[in-house]
């Protein structure tokens, strides 16, 4: 996908995000979640990927704090996986925000295709976090990426 956009998300995006991210969640974020976090969360970051049709495609959402910036929603739109959106949203955070430090990422133990997108973009296994998803319950593997 050549002519994509990334774009601040706003709460007007909100309505075109909640399909993927029902889609690409067991335990999907309300509006309300988003809504909250983009106007009360000082260190909350996200951005929206939007094709040559203003059509959102894919987002990002994560957290900055002095030393890492934590991933905490990737999703893209079905039909436009695999074509480098994710990996464009990636690079985008990484980008953007290098210079507070590493990327951190923390991926269901059995979500093996994230843990190979991750890989694939240079993070590695770091740790694991016991019990850290409750729906349906997981341990996650945390994953870092320090450039």
């Amino acid at each position: 996908m050549n002519n994509i956009r990334i774009a601040p998300m706003t709460e007007a995006d909100i309505r075109d995000v909640m399909p993927l991210e029902i889609s690409s969640f067991p335990d999907p974020w309300s509006p309300l979640a988003f809504v909250e976090d983009l106007r009360l969360n000082p260190c909350a970051r996200y951005f929206v990927a939007k094709d040559e049709a203003d059509t959102v495609c894919g987002y990002i959402g994560y957290w900055i704090t002095p030393d890492k910036v934590d991933i905490l929603k990737i999703a893209v739109a079905s039909e436009c996986r695999k074509v480098g959106v994710g990996k464009a949203l990636v690079q985008f955070a990484r980008r953007n925000e290098s210079s507070k430090g590493c990327l951190r990422v923390f991926v269901r133990t059995k979500n093996y295709g994230a843990q190979a997108f991750y890989k694939a973009l240079g993070f590695q296994d770091v740790g694991i976090a016991k019990n850290y998803y409750t729906h349906p319950q997981d341990d996650a593997l945390i994953m870092m990426s320090a450039d």
